[in-house]
């Protein structure tokens, strides 16, 4: 296979061919943000504490040769008190060419499989750093890949290929979302459990094949409509305990490691848009398939469906400054294996469920904004109501309170104890 490092030379390389043959003149525009964030949360100190505290730091550069041709690159510097949160990420390094009825990007770009204006099944395969399940903020990770758009008459063909794999970085020993386990249960009453010492990860790749998306959009009078395929691996491994038994004395500490099994996941989607009075409408069905972990520890194929509806609006006042923008979305997903899903399954955290993202803007400097979601399988809540004050043009504060609750067998209940308080000044430039 070609290296990583040989297939951005060459990408480059003719990158920078078709650059010079556009033109000498070469504009440089940046833009970035830092933020220094605080996370107070109110119960289950966790392996890492109740506080976390980061500061976050993106700078963007593009280099605009001509209208048609761009370089860009993201950089993300993240400093945080938490080990294994302090690092540098280059997020995105992509040549872009625009012609007439198409255009094309090479490089390390960040790519969302899917369009939609809610969440869609499409976003499953998105990469991230995982630190935290909610907020990913800055967290999405760029992907080695070609993409690229061909118009053609009332047709809009969108292709994308990323032949690397690179899963989301999960941290399995720094974070309060995942918990390793610390002993093993016994039948024995005299000695009910054996500790258990957590020596590292193996990366399995069950699917080796290259990631591909394709959608297919067009217009039909009043309604936008798009088809959606994507094949590739599912970044979001399923997990496997390994124990190292080499000892005879069943009091000895037992080592394990865990296994990440990343495999393939297939979604064909169809999904629909149109204006009624002044709501934009939009929904999607879709058929996935993937795998799991069986009886046995053992990977079976399984499918589940996903159906979606919601609706946007922006409502306006005389005075200019005020607004507010109201979504609402319903999902319902289910499967006919009769497959129960695991309370942290990442890939079925909506299942009957209503999302709703409300914001209202008083004036240019205050704006105040709910974010909810009502799980109604095994039911589970999460409310985050949050206020931001803009200082001056490049200095804008904000605070929230993030709130989960539901049924210990969902992933809201499940994790209830990550309730917090937020905090963080954000800087542009």
């Amino acid at each position: 296979m070609v290296s990583k490092i040989t297939y951005t030379v060459l990408l480059w390389s003719i990158g920078l061919l078709l650059v010079g043959q556009q033109s000498s003149s070469l504009k440089l525009k940046g833009s970035g943000i830092n933020e220094l964030e605080s996370l107070v949360h109110f119960s289950g100190e966790k392996p890492i504490g109740y506080n976390i505290n980061e500061w976050k730091s993106s700078f963007d550069l593009k280099a605009i040769f001509s209208p048609k041709s761009t370089l860009h690159s993201n950089a993300l510097m993240n400093i945080s008190n938490i080990e294994g949160r302090r690092f540098f990420s280059l997020r995105e390094l992509n040549y872009q060419y625009r012609g007439r009825d198409y255009n094309i990007k090479i490089g390390k770009q960040i790519i969302d499989w899917g369009s939609l204006t809610g969440w869609s099944i499409m976003d499953l395969p998105n990469n991230f750093k995982y630190f935290d399940f909610i907020d990913t903020y800055l967290e999405e990770q760029g992907l080695w890949a070609i993409s690229g758009s061909l118009y053609y008459n009332d047709f809009e063909v969108n292709l994308k290929i990323s032949p690397f794999f690179s899963p989301s970085h999960l941290y399995l020993q720094t974070s309060r979302w995942i918990e390793l386990p610390t002993e093993l249960p016994t039948q024995d009453v005299t000695f009910p459990s054996i500790p258990l010492k957590y020596s590292g990860i193996n990366e399995i790749k069950e699917f080796k094949g290259p990631q591909l998306g394709i959608s297919i959009s067009k217009d039909l009078g009043q309604w936008s409509t798009a088809i959606n395929l994507f094949h590739g691996y599912n970044d979001i491994p399923n997990k496997s305990l390994i124990l190292k038994i080499d000892s005879t004395d069943v009091m000895d500490t037992i080592d394990y490691q865990v296994d990440l099994i990343y495999s393939d996941i297939t979604t064909l989607s169809f999904q629909f848009a149109t204006f009624i009075s002044d709501w934009n409408v939009w929904g999607e069905m879709a058929y996935t398939r993937s795998k799991r972990m069986g009886e046995g520890d053992l990977l079976e194929s399984y499918p589940f469906y996903t159906f979606s509806a919601g609706t946007d609006k922006v409502f306006e006042f005389e005075d200019p400054e005020q607004q507010i923008k109201l979504l609402l979305q319903y999902i319902y997903s289910f499967n006919t294996a009769g497959i129960t899903y695991d309370a942290d399954d990442l890939n079925h955290i909506f299942n009957n469920a209503i999302l709703a993202d409300v914001g209202y803007r008083h004036n240019y400097n205050w704006s105040f904004n709910l974010r909810a979601a009502l799980e109604f399988d095994r039911f589970g809540m999460y409310l985050y109501p949050n206020v931001s004050r803009r200082l001056n043009n490049q200095f804008k504060f904000l605070a929230g309170l993030e709130i989960l609750r539901g049924s210990s067998d969902g992933f809201f209940g499940f994790y209830n104890e990550n309730s917090r308080l937020r905090v963080a000044i954000r800087h542009y430039y």
